[in-house]
């Protein structure tokens, strides 16, 4: 299930990094590629991926050098580089820092809350231009998939709870 993200549509060098490579940032890619650093540098990268659910969860929405990677999760663009996915994710990084979206939030907790009268769903979605990229689900069907998943097949909440909790 598709549901919200630990970011929003971010970039690795962002989210799976730590901020002493990203200061300065126009030296992140040297510091990426520094011997000295590497060791420290994978297992924080792995840690990230971790805790982000996994290569299965972070899916590419925007990768100029490589567009056949939109739409493909960290696993499945490693077996096509055949490098783990620590390496690559330092590897997008480093030749077109894409944008990614993750996939983290357990359904069973989303519905948990959905039930609550105090819980509102709002998007920070954007409209895109067609063409130039996978937009994050949310930006055209947050609502409608609310209203679909919740309502119309789940029958988790009623169709009058789901308008009143949107914002």
């Amino acid at each position: 299930m598709h549901t919200h993200i630990d970011r929003d549509i971010t970039e690795p060098g962002r989210a799976n990094v730590k901020n002493y490579l990203t200061q300065e940032g126009d030296r992140m890619n040297e510091r990426l590629q520094d011997p000295g650093l590497m060791e420290k540098i994978n297992i924080e990268v792995g840690e990230n991926i971790s805790r982000r659910g996994g290569p299965d969860s972070l899916v590419i929405v925007s990768y100029k050098p490589n567009k056949e990677y939109n739409g493909l999760n960290i696993s499945e663009i490693s077996s096509l580089m055949n490098k783990s996915a620590i390496e690559t994710a330092i590897s997008l990084v480093i030749s077109g820092n894409p944008k990614i979206i993750s996939f983290i939030i357990n359904s069973e907790d989303v519905a948990c809350f959905m039930k609550k009268d105090y819980v509102m769903t709002c998007s920070d979605g954007s409209a895109q231009i067609p063409g130039s990229g996978m937009p994050h689900p949310r930006s055209y069907g947050a609502f409608p998939h609310k209203i679909r998943k919740y309502v119309l097949e789940d029958d988790l909440v009623s169709m009058e709870h789901a308008i009143r909790a949107a914002q």
